[in-house]
């Protein structure tokens, strides 16, 4: 299920739907929660006081990752869950994503940046990043300050397609396969055939427009004009955390603890300022 939030109006609208509870005579299947083990799978999330920490490790992949999880994928549908639940529950006032993984699928992707992105406007976030690549930075970049350790490994900015090819292995066992399309680039980058010229343009176009817009959507959250982080970081390359801080990818280095120390403050200072 994708979810559009729209605005931070519209997800204090959906938070407020979600508290009201069900209507009257609706008998709901049981509750299942971010923060409790479901199925023997641990929890995404846990608590840290009155701040929820949500974990984001593994391979990134489109849906649920379901019993996936113990091969080391999670869902971009199980974070989705689990940052809706902290936006809707009275028992967080803050959040820290504890983030481990070197990236993955894009379908879902934009999704679940928007709204981690929507949680940090509505309650006081922060970012750790034990590992933070490709799909997993995205995500992290809107979803407040990072704080990464120096031996984090952080970025790989940008898009990448991989096509297999067994033309030859099916020609030396003596294998054709007979493949019938309406248009040139119909099912292009399929591994039965050799690729064209005008299919390897096409996807290389699809790269670059993928990379295009994974770096506007970063130079947005992190409030960096374009060319500098192209110029930056454009090449795609991972770092470790001192150059991650030059390149302005992340704002400290630190521990778990720092991140939770920014969420706390920011809590306390918002509580002031009533």
């Amino acid at each position: 299920m994708e979810l559009w939030l729209g605005s931070e109006a519209s997800a204090t609208r959906y938070a407020e739907l979600l508290k009201a509870g069900p209507p009257e005579g609706w008998k709901p299947a049981m509750k299942c929660s971010a923060f409790k083990s479901q199925g023997g799978m641990p929890p995404i999330g846990q608590a840290a006081a009155s701040t929820a920490i949500v974990k984001i490790t593994g391979t990134l992949i489109a849906g649920e990752a379901g019993w996936m999880r113990m091969f080391g994928m999670l869902g971009y549908e199980e974070i989705k869950a689990a940052v809706y639940e902290v936006m809707t529950s009275d028992n967080f006032d803050s959040v820290v994503f504890y983030v481990d993984s070197p990236g993955g699928a894009v379908n879902g992707l934009q999704s679940t940046a928007a709204a981690m992105s929507q949680l940090a406007k509505m309650k006081p976030s922060a970012v750790y990043a034990a590992n933070a690549c490709s799909a997993a930075y995205w995500i992290s970049a809107g979803a407040g300050p990072i704080v990464a350790s120096e031996l984090s490994m952080l970025g790989s900015i940008g898009a990448v397609v991989q096509l297999r090819n067994v033309v030859k292995a099916l020609d030396d066992e003596g294998v054709k396969v007979h493949t019938f399309k309406s248009g040139s680039l119909k099912m292009a980058g399929n591994p039965y055939e050799e690729l064209s010229d005008e299919a390897k343009e096409h996807y290389q176009k699809m790269v670059d427009d993928g990379a295009e817009i994974f770096m506007k959507d970063v130079a947005a959250a992190r409030g960096l004009k374009l060319e500098t982080l192209k110029k930056a970081v454009g090449d795609g390359r991972t770092m470790h955390a001192r150059e991650a801080l030059q390149n302005r990818l992340i704002d400290k280095i630190g521990t778990l603890s720092d991140a939770l120390k920014i969420v706390q403050m920011d809590v306390k200072r918002r509580s002031r300022a009533r």
